[in-house]
């Protein structure tokens, strides 16, 4: 069953607290098989971001195609792509667990990344709404570039708490999700 608002909100809170070096955060989150699953859900509340993105992407395929017309079939290819990245960084992820020595708190990891992502990605979103309204400004970049920072210094900061103060996989982590990031970027565009 998806979490109610007021879960999603006490799974955020733990978030908070974790990047605020806060150890309480760990309880705020769900780490039984259940809220393994339940953190998934946290997809579905990033829909909106999801869809402004593929909106934002469509808008500027447009520009560039001007003949193109809107076509259901570029939003679907934008969603397999979005979920076969995710899926395949888990996936491969997970592979890597056992030999990393995390596969025990893989799960952990897993939970409170997927809650976090979902905080950061509205975050990051808001330099890709500015950048509409003023699309000759420098701020939306340097706001991205600064929140970039941010996220990189958060997700440290949870990983390494989850993953029970373990900082080389926590930056091992962090280093492969900017890998990923930049494949799929060069094979997807």
């Amino acid at each position: 069953m998806i979490p109610s608002l007021d879960e999603v909100g006490h799974y955020l809170r733990g978030v908070w607290l974790l990047v605020r070096n806060d150890p309480a955060g760990m309880q705020y989150l769900d780490f039984s098989n259940r809220g393994f699953w339940r953190s998934f859900w946290a997809y579905f509340y990033l829909l909106p971001v999801y869809i402004y993105s593929w909106v934002d992407q469509y808008n500027a395929y447009c520009i560039e195609y001007p003949d193109a017309s809107p076509n259901l079939g570029f939003f679907l290819r934008e969603a397999v792509q979005s979920a076969l990245v995710i899926a395949s960084f888990l996936a491969l992820l997970a592979l890597f667990s056992r030999p990393l020595g995390f596969s025990h708190r893989f799960g952990h990891w897993l939970i409170a990344s997927n809650w976090y992502g979902l905080a950061f990605s509205y975050v990051l979103t808001a330099p890709q709404v500015l950048h509409r309204f003023t699309p000759e400004s420098p701020l939306p970049a340097l706001l991205t570039f600064t929140l970039i920072i941010f996220t990189v210094w958060a997700s440290f900061r949870i990983y390494r708490r989850v993953l029970a103060d373990n900082v080389p996989v926590a930056i091992f982590i962090i280093a492969m999700e900017f890998g990923w990031v930049f494949l799929a970027y060069y094979l997807f565009g």
